[in-house]
């Protein structure tokens, strides 16, 4: 067997991994940026959002970087284990926010003092796995990637690489693939069954904040939405690869550019997300001061109005 197919780098799908992860850092940047010039940190749900932008931002400056790293084996190891554990980051806060979500929409539950809980935990488990393949000496080049090596170069199967890529990356990936998509689908329906048909007539006062609430967090499932559709080619060519002796060129280029996609969409989501309801405050805030200048309250140059804002700014319902 041609052992140069296995040990040969692939440039194709490097580069494309490169190019196109480097646009999503940019977005990611810009979104981050954005949200803290606009306040929106103050906002526990936005902050959630946030830790998962980070986390896609530095996930996709790592694969940038690992075009000029990944032909120098200590180096190489350094951005494998720094892409697992970014890997698992993103994991994690998909799976909190998408936890977050599912309990307020269907059980009203806020769960935003577990935060802190969240960060710890987010960094903890990542760096706790990472750090076993780091001891294992598992890291280095891997088709695109510095990431698992599962084959060496004589295209022979690494059983210890195989089993750990199982146990500590792609098992526990699709388990929390599936639970997310499970919550969401539960989580979708019964807002959308709330927001549009239950409360469609006139509700009462406590209802009408739990609309309003429900339609606030409802943008915000478009971030597991992402997540679990882009990591649905990563777990196809890791399939392909564990019934075939050589790996896919194709498949890899595909599995580079949907990981870089996930970055990608997350900071445009989020600059979608800010701008709209910054928008919203805007024009509620312009409202209230026409309908307060007809009534005598504040003149068109009162410099009370900024107060106003803080009457239209959303704040999260407390714990029901």
């Amino acid at each position: 067997m041609n052992n140069t197919t296995c040990s040969h780098i692939s440039y194709a799908a490097l580069s494309s991994s490169s190019a196109s992860n480097g646009v999503s850092a940019f977005v990611c940047l810009v979104s981050i940026i954005l949200l803290f010039a606009l306040k929106f940190h103050k906002i526990p749900l936005y902050r959630l959002a946030l830790y998962q932008v980070l986390a896609a931002f530095a996930y996709a400056f790592v694969i940038v970087a690992e075009i000029g790293l990944i032909e120098d084996p200590t180096a190489c190891k350094a951005a494998g284990f720094l892409d697992l554990f970014l890997l698992w980051v993103k994991l994690l806060m998909s799976g909190f926010l998408t936890f977050h979500l599912f309990c307020f929409a269907v059980f009203h539950k806020n769960f935003k003092r577990l935060e802190i809980p969240y960060i710890v935990t987010s960094v903890l488990v990542p760096a706790g796995v990472a750090i076993v393949l780091l001891i294992t000496n598992t890291y280095g080049v891997a088709g695109s990637r510095c990431w698992i090596k599962e084959v060496n170069d004589d295209c022979e199967m690494i059983i210890a690489g195989l089993i750990e890529s199982l146990v500590l990356c792609y098992g526990p990936v699709f388990i929390i693939l599936v639970a997310e998509c499970a919550a969401m689908v539960v989580m979708v329906a019964v807002l959308s069954y709330r927001v549009f048909k239950r409360w469609k007539s006139q509700p009462i006062s406590g209802e009408d904040q739990q609309k309003k609430a429900l339609k606030h967090i409802l943008p915000f499932v478009a971030y597991p939405i992402i997540f679990c559709i882009c990591s649905f080619p990563p777990l196809i060519n890791r399939l392909y690869n564990s019934t075939h002796n050589t790996p896919s060129q194709f498949l890899q280029v595909v599995t580079s550019v949907s990981i870089s996609i996930s970055s990608f969409a997350a900071g445009i989501v989020l600059i979608i997300h800010i701008t709209v309801s910054r928008i919203n405050r805007r024009s509620k805030t312009s409202k209230l001061k026409v309908i307060l200048e007809e009534e005598g309250a504040v003149t068109a140059n009162d410099k009370t109005l900024p107060l106003l804002r803080s009457t239209t700014y959303y704040s999260q319902p407390a714990e029901s």
